[in-house]
Order: C-alpha cells, then structure tokens, then sequence
C-alpha cells in the first residue's frame, strides 16, 4: 500500500481547517487573519516540512534512489568502494 503524502503545504492547512471545523463547529478557522486560522496554518505548515523529511528519508532508504552520503554508505554496505576521479583521454 504506497503512503499518501500531501503535494503542498495548501493540501495540509486545509486539512487541518476542515478538521478543526469538523470538531469545534461554533469555531471559523477559514476566517482571514484570525487567530485560530495563524495557529492552525503555522502548526500545518510545520507538519508539512515533517511530510517532506519523510519523504527524503523514504528516497535514502532504498539503494536504487539514495544520493550523495547514503548512497556512499549503501555502497559500503555492499563491499563497493569509490574509485578515484581520473584525468580524462581522448
């Protein structure tokens, strides 16, 4: 089953509003420049960036799609070594 992460920080705060709307009926969090909506958009946003670290922890975790450290590390792990850069000839 793939993991469903949310393509925008937008995708985020709207759930979080409709969430919170869901629960406190008498509450508006889509009101512009309320307090509740500030708190709900700082908090949703901070929850996107953990989405985005996990999605680059979900890429390093996998040989086929890790980059720089990890992959050098993967490597390790799979008795490969780094070749030195060499002078190209032609």
């Amino acid at each position: 089953m793939p993991l469903d992460l949310p393509t925008s920080a937008t995708e985020v705060v709207s759930r979080a509003k409709t969430a919170v709307l869901r629960e406190v009926p008498g509450a508006n969090p889509f009101l512009r420049n309320s307090w509740l909506s500030a708190i709900i958009t700082s908090i949703a946003n901070r929850v996107y960036d953990f989405y985005l670290q996990l999605k680059e922890a979900l890429k390093q975790s996998i040989p086929d799609t890790s980059t720089g450290e990890y992959l050098v590390r993967w490597a390790a792990i799979s008795g490969l070594t780094r070749l030195p850069a060499t002078e190209a000839t032609g």
